[in-house]
């Protein structure tokens, strides 16, 4: 079985200890030398860790070609143009071989379709890359070319249907681009499963995929309207709006990703406002179980986005808390991989400790005191893997404790975060986060701060409900939707 970070057979030792017997080697500049001619044949940067020691940076040199498809083919290509007939490379010849799988289809098929997706901005090429490549699929940057997601994936194996995960990638994407691409990207596709004897396999796919569109969704099946929300540019007082909506998810999560907004918060509140009505009325015959998700940046996360009117005109406003199951979720966490770890353990345990009345166990949650230290939960979270939520002592603007205190929660995968935008430390936000986390009335915790928003509705404009002000994090890490390209805004 392959490795998920690339076609690796064996321990790396014998090849670095063959490498340091090859003359081009055995100084550091000619070392580098080798990694910047590397980096010009795999077209990308190689984040090779200098070191004079020669042992220690062939071995960073090694590790760095694994992790990339043909990297280890490349290495070799290159020690043979600068030490043609050496006869010290026979054995890191050998080596190489042994360590590299078979290429999966020939380099000029790969440079037709790297040619080909030259340019082509495809905005939720990284949720498409997640969906193929499932949990074993390799970090790539934020800001990959497109080939770059389709090397990470010719280094997985392929699925249960036999098809190599980069073919199928190359599918899904004909399906986001214009006619014309996606004819020449299915052409390649076909040639590729023809020689590899797949196209009966490659065509039930593609009819699967073409049909699986057309399935409706079950009744009260879950439904996702998700905005995110980020400052644009260096004034301050713009935003841009990404949303991405799914209705019914028994077919795993493949959302569908809409135009970016840009402008000014009111602009966004209204925009947020046309998007729900446009969902609503598009699937109110399937009667959804419809949730609103905000993904927001740590410097926005105490918006009072569950206080926004759901309609664009109304005689009777409503915050659209009050309508809908509305959470927060952190950006900030979707975009960096290595926080990813302890976020899906603390969510996996999330799910096997709620019971049937949709409450959190108690033991499982950390009350923040106010004028507690944030650098205390580092080795309470590093200790206790069952912590699944938190109640800050203090809302996280920034600078504040809050915002350490939630920062810390987000670094150690707590997919839970509760707070009060105004008074954390006010009485009736402890007993409202106590009937949150911890109510057994059957309702999930989304449920129950519905409900909480309703009843501060049902108190009045001038009240100080506490509904009024309640911010719940719940975060998916199986739901991952931040873009890694953003797209263009309408208009």
């Amino acid at each position: 079985m392959a490795s998920p970070m690339g076609p690796v057979h064996g321990t790396s030792l014998p090849l670095v200890r063959a490498l340091t017997r090859v003359p081009a080697l055995r100084e550091l500049g000619d070392r580098n030398i080798v990694v910047e001619m590397l980096s010009d044949v795999l077209g990308d940067t190689l984040p090779v860790a200098e070191d004079p020691k020669t042992l220690q940076h062939l071995w960073s040199i090694v590790e760095v070609c694994q992790r990339r498809p043909n990297g280890l083919g490349s290495l070799l290509h290159v020690l043979d143009s600068v030490e043609p007939g050496c006869r010290q490379m026979d054995d890191v010849r050998e080596l190489i071989n042994q360590m590299t799988a078979l290429e999966m289809w020939p380099h000029e098929e790969r440079d037709r379709l790297f040619a080909l997706l030259a340019g082509v901005v495809i905005p939720d090429i990284a949720d498409i890359y997640r969906s193929v490549g499932g949990s074993s699929a390799p970090p790539v940057p934020f800001d990959a070319a497109n080939y770059v997601y389709f090397r990470a994936l010719e280094t997985l194996n392929a699925g249960t249907d036999g098809l190599p995960k980069a073919l199928v990638f190359v599918e899904r994407l004909a399906d986001r681009v214009r006619a014309d691409l996606a004819v020449e990207l299915r052409r390649w596709a076909d040639r590729q499963a023809d020689r590899m004897e797949l196209a009966s396999e490659l065509h039930a796919a593609r009819e699967f995929g073409r049909s699986s569109v057309q399935l409706t969704p079950e009744s009260r099946a879950l439904a996702y309207l998700i905005m995110q929300m980020q400052l644009e540019g260096p004034s301050g007082g713009r935003y841009r709006l990404s949303h991405w909506k799914q209705l019914d998810l028994t077919d795993g999560w493949h959302p569908e990703r809409g135009r970016d907004v840009v402008g000014g918060v009111e602009k966004v509140r209204r925009t947020v406002a046309a998007l729900i009505e446009e969902t609503e009325s598009e699937w109110a015959r399937y009667e959804p179980d419809f949730r609103l998700e905000f993904v927001l940046t740590g410097e926005l996360l105490n918006l009072d986005v569950d206080q926004w009117q759901w309609e664009t005109e109304t005689t009777v406003p409503e915050p659209l808390g009050c309508r809908f199951p509305v959470s927060v979720r952190s950006l900030d966490r979707m975009r960096a991989w290595k926080w990813h770890r302890w976020w899906l353990s603390r969510w996996k345990e999330l799910g096997a400790q709620l019971d049937n009345s949709g409450a959190i166990p108690t033991k499982a949650n950390r009350w923040n005191v106010q004028n507690g230290q944030p650098d205390d939960l580092v080795p309470l979270l590093a200790r206790d893997p069952s912590l699944l939520s938190m109640v800050l002592s203090e809302p996280p603007s920034p600078g504040s404790v809050g915002a350490r205190e939630a920062e810390i929660g987000l670094k150690w995968g707590v997919p839970v975060i509760v707070w009060h935008r105004l008074d954390c430390d006010a009485d009736d936000f402890a007993v409202a986060a106590q009937e949150l986390l911890h109510g057994a009335d059957g309702n999930s915790v989304l449920e129950r701060a519905r409900l909480i928003r309703a009843n501060a509705v049902a108190a009045g404009p001038r009240s100080n409900h506490v509904g009024r002000s309640l911010s719940v994090l719940w975060d998916d890490p199986e739901r991952i939707v931040s873009p890694l390209h953003v797209g263009p805004p309408e208009g």
